[in-house]
C-alpha cells in the first residue's frame, strides 16, 4: 500500500492528512495558521509530516493565490499576505522533510478531485468552480489539470462584467463570491452576516437582497454559458459557501444556464454541487502526491 501526505493551506487553518492509494485518510491533523511568518507554518507542516508513521511516497500541497506549480513557487495569494508571496514552498518544506513536494492551487486541486474520485469520476471534461472568499476555478481534462500555456488558466476572478469604469468592483467574485455578495449587503445597509441571510432576506421580499442574489445568479449564469461555450465540459461542479449555504441554488443556475440555450444542447448541461466540500483540496493535493500529473502545462 502506497501513501502520501495533503496538505492545504489556508488564512485560518492548516489541514495535513496522510492518505491511502484508495484516498482513505489515515490521519489527520490541522492547527492555526500563521500568515505573518511562511517559515513558522511550514516548520509546523514539516514536523506534522514527520511524524507520520507510514512510509509517504511524497507531499501534495494546496494553496490559494497564483503560482508556478513547475517551479513550486507561489507568486501572489491575497489570502494569505505578502510575505508568502514570491515563496518557493516545494523546496523550502523539501529540504525540511526531504520528500519530494508538489504545489498547485486549491481550486484546482478541488476540480481534480471531483475527477478523480467525486461527481465527475464518470466524465471527460469538468468545470469547478467555487464561490467562497472569492471565485476559484478549475478546469479538468481526462482527470488532469488544465493548465494552459503559462500555468495560468481557469483564473476567472480578474474577469470584469463591464469593460469602461475599471473599478475594483467591477470584477465578477465582487458579485458572485461571498465576500462580494457580502460587502454588496453591507453597502446596501443590510443586516447579514451569511450568504443564506442574504438570500433570506431576498426570499422575504427585501428589495436591495433580491437585487444582490438576481445580480449574482445572473453573473454566474452568464460565466458559466461562456465555459460551456467555450469549454463545453460534461458536468459544472459548484463549491464554496454560497451553493451549501443556499437551498435550490445550483438547480435554479442550471435552469438559468438552459434557458440560455439553445433548445438541443441543453440535455447535455449539468450543474451539481460538490459533494466533496471540505476535503477536496486535500484529496486533490493527495493525488497530485501519487501522480504528478498536469495537462497544457510549461
Amino acid at each position: 500500500m502506497k501513501y502520501a501526505a495533503a496538505v492545504d493551506i489556508g488564512r485560518v487553518k492548516v489541514q495535513v492528512a496522510l492518505f491511502d492509494e484508495s484516498y482513505n485518510i489515515v490521519d489527520h491533523q490541522s492547527f492555526d495558521s500563521c500568515i505573518d511568518d511562511p517559515n513558522k507554518t511550514l516548520d509546523e507542516i514539516a514536523s506534522r509530516v514527520l511524524k507520520f508513521t507510514k512510509t509517504i511516497c511524497g507531499v501534495g500541497i494546496s494553496c490559494p493565490g497564483i503560482l508556478d506549480a513547475m517551479k513550486g513557487t507561489l507568486l501572489y495569494t491575497p489570502n494569505l499576505g505578502d510575505k508568502w508571496c514570491n515563496l518557493h514552498v516545494t523546496e523550502a518544506l523539501s529540504k525540511r522533510t526531504g520528500l519530494p513536494v508538489y504545489l498547485e492551487n486549491n481550486a484546482n486541486l478541488a476540480g481534480l478531485a471531483e475527477a478523480v474520485i467525486g461527481k465527475g469520476k464518470d466524465c471527460k471534461v469538468i468545470q469547478f468552480l467555487r464561490l467562497s472568499t472569492n471565485v476559484g476555478a478549475g478546469l479538468i481534462i481526462d482527470k488532469k489539470i488544465f493548465k494552459g500555456a503559462h500555468g495560468f488558466a481557469n483564473e476567472f476572478s480578474p474577469i470584469r462584467i463591464t469593460s469602461s469604469s475599471g473599478k475594483e468592483s467591477d470584477k465578477i467574485g465582487n458579485h458572485i463570491s461571498e465576500t462580494g455578495i457580502l460587502d454588496k449587503a453591507k453597502k446596501a445597509g443590510l443586516t447579514a452576516e451569511t450568504v443564506k441571510e442574504v438570500d433570506d432576506l431576498a426570499k422575504a421580499g427585501n428589495e436591495k437582497a433580491v437585487l444582490i442574489m438576481k445580480e449574482a445568479k445572473e453573473h454566474l449564469a452568464n460565466l458559466i454559458n461562456a465555459i460551456i461555450a467555450f469549454a463545453d465540459p460534461d458536468m459544472v461542479v459548484l463549491g464554496g459557501s454560497v451553493p451549501f449555504e443556499i437551498e435550490g441554488f445550483t438547480e435554479e443556475i442550471e435552469e438559468m444556464v438552459k434557458s440560455q440555450m439553445p433548445e438541443v444542447v441543453c440535455p447535455m448541461v449539468r450543474i451539481c454541487r460538490s459533494g466533496l466540500n471540505e476535503n477536496s483540496n486535500l484529496i486533490g493535493a493527495c493525488n497530485l502526491a501519487f501522480s504528478k500529473e498536469v495537462y497544457g502545462s510549461r
